[in-house]
């Protein structure tokens, strides 16, 4: 009677070791936010008061009530792109900014948001602001 015990005990026990392997197979361990996370989605700006952006692939959309401009990004790295104008609807922009070329720099990443630096070809300043990850329903 001992040995089938122990025996039973081991089969059980692989099992459960079988199971805890594939389970871990297919689990992110790794849930460490990065900066791949905001290549894609739908994101508002901290301080931009309803400013939506929505940015699949190489391309952005930034919508403000009506307004809507959008981007052609180049990705130089994991965290940082170039954005260049594409087109805009319902606002003027001066001749200038259809020219223009960003520089967007993701320096902190968190689970729900991430810091970005924006900066503009040719213009010594830059500007900070923090970016959310929104629902896209």
């Amino acid at each position: 009677m001992g040995k089938r015990v122990v025996i039973t005990i081991k089969v059980k026990m692989k099992t459960i070791l079988a199971m805890l392997l594939l389970f871990g197979a297919g689990c992110k361990f790794d849930n460490k936010p990065s900066c791949s996370d905001y290549h894609d989605g739908k994101f508002v700006l901290n301080h931009g008061n309803g400013f939506v952006i929505t940015r699949k692939g190489s391309y952005q959309m930034e919508q403000y009530k009506n307004q809507l401009i959008r981007w052609k990004l180049k990705w130089i790295s994991d965290c940082e792109y170039e954005i260049r104008f594409l087109d805009v609807q319902n606002i003027m922009l001066p001749v200038a900014m259809k020219n223009m070329v960003g520089k967007v720099s993701i320096k902190k990443v968190e689970k729900d948001f991430c810091v970005i630096e924006f900066g503009v070809e040719g213009i010594n300043h830059t500007t900070i602001d923090t970016m959310r990850k929104i629902n896209s329903n």
